[in-house]
Order: structure tokens, then sequence, then C-alpha cells
């Protein structure tokens, strides 16, 4: 999905292609459901990953139940990108309680417990 949509500003046929395939595995995986309520969180980053332009990706997901609820996925603009901010960064968002604070107002969920 990530890298579909670098490519959102200008498709080809060839990415509506894959963008179609996606669609179909999700319609044909609609019956399965979240089965525990268990938050997982994870990061990850690469270091001049992109062999044109040398930059960086971050990325972070958050799983309830095994299934991903929130992700992102970004190439850096700034070459300085320290691991380490982007760790704290990703431990501010799921530490502080407000995502999970959110899940339980949006989706109206008790007793959800789960660690980073």
């Amino acid at each position: 999905m990530r890298v579909l949509a670098r490519f959102m500003g200008k498709p080809s046929k060839t990415h509506l292609g894959l963008a179609l395939g996606v669609l179909r595995y999700l319609a044909g995986t609609k019956e399965l459901g979240l089965r525990e309520l268990k938050m997982e969180g994870y990061s990850d980053s690469d270091w001049a990953g992109d062999p044109v332009t040398r930059r960086s990706t971050i990325g972070y997901g958050f799983l309830l139940g095994g299934a991903a609820i929130s992700w992102n996925s970004q190439l850096q603009l700034r070459w300085r990108q320290n691991i380490r901010l982007q760790q704290q960064q990703f431990a501010r968002l799921y530490g502080s309680g407000s995502f999970r604070s959110a899940l339980r107002r949006d989706w109206d969920l008790d007793g959800l417990s789960g660690g980073a």
C-alpha cells in the first residue's frame, strides 16, 4: 500500500491493476475480523534506502487483535534524521495514551490493553 500511495499523483495502468488486486484481497477477506483486543505497535526506518535520492524511510504501524488499524510510511526530507529521535517520536505517540483513548472513544472499546 505504501508503495502504491507514492504513485497517487500520476498512476499508470500497472498501478491501477495492483490497487485492484489489493481491493480484491480485501473483498475476499472481509469475513475475517478482530479476535482479541491486544494492541501492538511497531516502527522501523532505513538509512538512505532510496537508491536515487538516498533519502531514508521511516514507518510505523499499530495492530489491534492482529489487524492493522493505523500505519504510516514516508520518505524523510532531511538527510540528518536521527533514528533515536524517530523512536522517541513513536514512543510519545503510543505512550501518551492519546492514540488508545481515541480508539476507545471512536470504537467504543472498553478494557483495551496492550503494550508496545
